[in-house]
Order: C-alpha cells, then structure tokens, then sequence
C-alpha cells in the first residue's frame, strides 16, 4: 500500500509538477522507480501484481496507447528475470546490510536495466530501425545519464530503506 502512494507521488511529481517547474524533459522517475520494484521484489509474482498495473496507469495516465510502454517494461522485466535466475543479481538485496557496499550494486542494476528498457522503448518507436535507435539511444544517452544515475540513487535509497518493518 505504501508503494502504491509512493507511485502516485512519483507518477504526479513526474508528470506534473516537476514539467511545470524545471521544463519539459526526459525524467524517467516513474521507470526508475518501476524498475526498483521489480529489483527490490522477489521475482516473477512482483512482476505480476506489482510493476504491470503500475505499468498500465503510467499508459492510462500519459495518455499513451496500449503497450507502448507495456512491451518494453515486460521485455527488460523477462530478461532481468532471466539473468537474477542464472546470476543471482539481487544477492545483496537478500542480506540485510545498510552500508554503502550494499546499495552501490543496485543502483548499478536499476541504471544498466533502465538503459535496457531505454533502447528497447526507442527501437520499438522507431518503425524497428536500428540506425535511428541507435541514434536517437545515443542521444538519449548523452542527455538523460546524469539524471537517470541520480534517480536511481534515489530510489534505491527509498526502496531499500524507507518501507522496512522493524
């Protein structure tokens, strides 16, 4: 429920307030923190009850068409999925450490994931053209690589700390 109203905050932060305050521009909150998640999550069943709904209001919200953001998200969810079953990704998730040495692997996750479901987003808008994807990627890349870290830094630190029981 608490993740719920922090998508809610985000997805309005993100869509509304900060648009209307710093200019319009690529803030990939909301991906960031779907992404998270699904990181933060434990595996398949969050993909299911958590990041899908949470994908189809973000589509409902912005006034996107059906699966335009759905099939990148289930794509980069599928192969991050994939890989936490061979590599274990999400191994110091598992510990319960609160240092840094903790939290520096999963914001490297949410970035490198993050720029999977960015290319993916960007070659499925782009009539599957892989000259112009990866033109635009790289574009993408040059302008949003701070803004996609720090979010990043952000919400690890949200996801990771803040909604623990004690």
């Amino acid at each position: 429920m608490v993740r719920f109203f922090i998508f809610i905050l985000i997805l309005f932060l993100e869509n509304l307030i900060l648009p209307a305050s710093i200019g319009p521009s690529q803030l990939l909150v909301t991906t960031v923190f779907i992404f998270g998640l699904l990181v933060y999550g434990n595996g398949w069943r969050t993909l299911l009850y958590q990041v899908i709904p949470f994908v189809l209001i973000t589509e409902f919200f912005t006034g996107e068409n059906f699966g335009h953001l759905i099939i990148p998200f289930g794509l980069t969810g599928i192969i991050y999925i994939m890989m936490n079953k061979f590599i274990d990704l999400n191994q110091d998730l598992k510990r319960g450490d609160r240092s840094l040495s903790n939290l520096i692997p999963c914001i490297l996750i949410l970035v490198v994931f993050s720029y999977i479901y960015a290319g993916l987003f960007i070659f499925f808008n782009t009539s599957y053209n892989l000259n112009t994807s990866w033109h635009e990627f790289t574009i993408f890349f040059k302008s949003s690589s701070w803004s996609l870290v720090g979010w990043s830094v952000l919400i690890s630190v949200l996801l990771k700390y803040v909604p623990k029981k004690k």
